[in-house]
């Protein structure tokens, strides 16, 4: 009986000394995270004791990451009519400032495409500043590189009218920006909320030719407001506008677009750019995209982005059946 005591014992405190080494570290290495040492930072930028330090940073597109206020969506004046998932890699150049996201974008048609549900996320970005960023940005984070994912943008479309002789396509979105990003002290995302809305038209336009070409004129405008921590300008309200035309030829569609907001802060919250997106638009399983974002005023990126969309109806109708719908999806009438 008192060899089993003194093994069970011998078990006993070999467990518990196991168990404490590991509770001790994992309290040293949270102990570690929480207190880094920021003088440095706040000599830098903390001039003001009695500040808290996200008062201290400017959250505008020009002092935050290339997704953190973007320039959103250009709409031209239609719903979409198939489910996609599109995914892809962005990559974000500028003097400073390299960036590296996963982009993923839902669309969902209702009532016969006469809504839609838009869900955007960046579910994960890799960074990399240089010191001079760094410090114009007032960041937290002295070596200025590592991971974050960012905020939902959920959005309702409504077409409000489509095909008319007289009038043209009118589209009018309703859209939530999320608090849900992370690295604010990086200035990655805001961790705020935000709102916007548009109203876009648009009118397409054939060739004479028999081979269905054409093109498609279209502009937006809108309001787009987001929280700051400015304690006298809780929130930032701006103008949002845009325009574009897009060509189309059989399947394939290339689009060319400027648009932006302005804020009233007037500190590089009034960010312009130039997009084109060559857009495959064949009801294939799988297609393929690509866009080139150059920012032409407040948003100082070179954007490449790489993507394949996903017909969900077409890839769910292959793995059930060719004669059944999933029973999440109404066709059109």
């Amino acid at each position: 009986m008192k060899k089993r005591s003194s093994c069970f014992n011998s078990h006993f405190w070999s467990g518990l000394h196991y168990h404490i080494c590991i509770t001790g570290l994992f309290l040293l290495l949270t102990f570690n995270i929480h207190s880094q040492d920021f003088t440095w930072w706040n000599q830098k930028h903390l001039t003001d004791p009695g500040k808290h330090w996200t008062e201290c940073l400017l959250l505008s597109p020009s002092y935050m990451g290339p997704n953190a206020l973007s320039v959103p969506d250009i709409k031209n004046g239609l719903t979409g009519k198939m489910q996609l998932l599109e995914t892809g890699i962005d990559l974000h150049l500028s003097k400073g400032d390299q960036t590296t996201d996963v982009y993923t974008n839902i669309y969902i048609p209702f009532w016969q495409g006469r809504i839609g549900l838009d869900v955007k996320v960046i579910p994960l970005e890799y960074y990399s500043m240089d010191t001079a960023t760094r410090d114009r940005r007032r960041v937290r984070e002295k070596d200025g590189k590592g991971f974050c994912s960012g905020d939902f943008h959920i959005g309702t479309w409504i077409q409000v009218c489509k095909n008319m002789k007289y009038l043209p396509d009118i589209l009018l979105t309703i859209n939530l920006k999320t608090a849900s990003g992370t690295q604010l002290e990086a200035a990655r995302y805001t961790d705020t909320p935000g709102y916007f809305f548009d109203c876009s038209i648009g009118r397409k336009f054939l060739s004479k030719s028999s081979t269905g070409a054409g093109y498609r004129i279209y502009g937006m405008a809108g309001f787009y407001s987001y929280q700051t921590f400015d304690k006298n300008s809780r929130q930032n309200d701006t103008f949002l506008y845009g325009a574009g035309v897009d060509y189309f030829m059989n399947n394939l569609t290339l689009q060319n677009q400027v648009g932006g907001y302005h804020g009233y802060l007037g500190i590089g919250d009034s960010p312009l750019v130039y997009r084109m997106v060559i857009r495959n638009t064949s009801s294939d399983p799988v297609s393929f995209n690509f866009q080139l974002q150059q920012g032409l005023l407040d948003w100082k990126y070179t954007s490449l982005r790489f993507s394949a969309s996903l017909n969900i109806e077409k890839i769910a109708r292959k793995i059930i059946g060719k004669n059944e719908y999933p029973w999440w999806f109404k066709p059109e009438d």
